[in-house]
């Protein structure tokens, strides 16, 4: 076998904390789920997971932990609590053939840390395969505000015990290599930036008709936690001059933020009606899209931004924050703006409720025709497929 039939299908284990079915683990599941589709016969992904979803004690019906389960995209290991870690996976390890070791999260304790700190301090086994790291959003200057003493104490730590002195870190974005190599300069060049995939199948062409109720139907679709930002939304709902529907969707992770903002919906004027849906099902995101005029999602910081490429195949078109990686495009389907000033986010929506439907029509065509750029121009998966090969060519010199 050469070198190059060797590297032309890595075989890669992916560690992530939470998987399909579930859900509630919001982008990271996406990126690991278009991954896996879009490098299916060019890479072998198999995953190591829980055998639950984020904030659940209920494990997964019909699904036997501890055994690898062959799917369409390629094998899954769903782990209990007791085999999920680093002895859990040095096991996994040990009966496989991988060529890289692949974690999705920074600060995980059983899904990162503990599997770094059991292969700094034992330098053998299994578990001594090349590394890449991708933190997913952690390093977002929003993220490590949170709890950002003990993140920062950590990460000085980990530092100068050497941890990560041999693991190659992904970026997802240019921004979120930048705050890599912030925090770990000695990495700079074993930074990889691959655009996270996306899949083609999100595009939805016939939105569902539906009569208008005379007022803006607006989504919120996303996990209720400070980062999201629903509390900005609702400060901006409040000095709106136009009739509004405003539709929030999603799993409530900080119950004491969530009590905030539904004091702020009580107290939102009559012509603003707001209600709670609860978590969407990853199929059903879309399709709830379509139902609606406008998505606004003032987040403090998104690694990618996962919901707002679903909007935009939903042709519902989106005014975020400056805090993800997606820009303003010139059709008006998609528009940026920077957090803090209100009524500059309050005229943009007051600008398309006030359009005629022929207005709002081309409105979604410009939406839908943006995600399909993207589609286009970053949606294959191949910056990754590159990455791991070079990891692999590196690790063998």
């Amino acid at each position: 076998m050469t070198a190059m039939s060797y590297i032309s299908r890595p075989r890669i284990l992916c560690v992530t904390d939470f998987y399909l079915p579930g859900f509630r683990g919001g982008g990271p599941i996406r990126t690991i789920s278009n991954l896996r589709e879009a490098l299916r016969g060019q890479a072998e992904i198999s995953v190591f997971t829980r055998n639950r979803d984020l904030g659940r004690k209920n494990i997964y019906p019909h699904i036997k932990p501890n055994i690898w389960h062959d799917l369409k995209d390629g094998p899954i290991f769903y782990a209990d609590e007791k085999v999920f870690g680093p002895i859990g996976l040095d096991r996994v390890l040990s009966a496989g053939k991988f060529d890289i070791l692949y974690l999705n999260s920074f600060f995980s304790t059983r899904g990162s840390v503990g599997p770094l700190l059991y292969r700094h301090m034992l330098r053998r086994g299994s578990l001594d395969l090349p590394v890449i790291l991708a933190p997913r959003g952690e390093f977002s200057p929003a993220a490590l505000a949170m709890k950002g003493f003990k993140k920062r104490l950590f990460i000085k730590a980990t530092r100068i015990m050497g941890m990560y002195r041999d693991v190659h870190w992904q970026a997802s974005t240019a921004d979120e290599e930048k705050c890599i190599r912030n925090l770990f300069p000695e990495a700079a060049k074993r930074i990889h930036t691959a655009v996270d995939a996306v899949s083609s199948d999100k595009i939805i062409t016939d939105r569902p008709l539906t009569q208008s109720s005379g007022r803006l139907r607006v989504a919120f679709i996303s996990r209720i936690n400070p980062i999201k930002n629903l509390d900005g939304l609702l400060h901006i709902f409040q000095g709106l001059n136009i009739p509004t529907e405003l539709k929030i969707y999603g799993p409530v992770e900080d119950k004491i933020y969530w009590a905030r903002c539904k004091k702020i919906m009580g107290e939102l004027p009559a012509h603003i009606v707001a209600s709670f849906h609860g978590p969407l099902e990853p199929e059903s995101v879309s399709p709830t899209f379509a139902r609606h005029d406008l998505f606004v999602f003032p987040s403090h910081g998104e690694n990618f931004g996962h919901v707002i490429f679903e909007a935009l195949c939903a042709g519902t078109p989106v005014i975020t924050s400056d805090r993800t990686p997606w820009k303003s495009s010139s059709s008006g389907a998609l528009t940026v703006m920077a957090l803090g000033d209100l009524q500059n986010w309050q005229s943009a929506i007051e600008k398309i409720a006030n359009m005629s439907e022929d207005e709002r029509a081309q409105l979604r065509q410009n939406a839908l025709a943006c995600a399909k750029n993207f589609i286009q121009r970053n949606g294959g998966g191949q910056q990754s497929l590159d990455m791991f090969k070079a990891v692999i060519a590196c690790s063998s010199m």
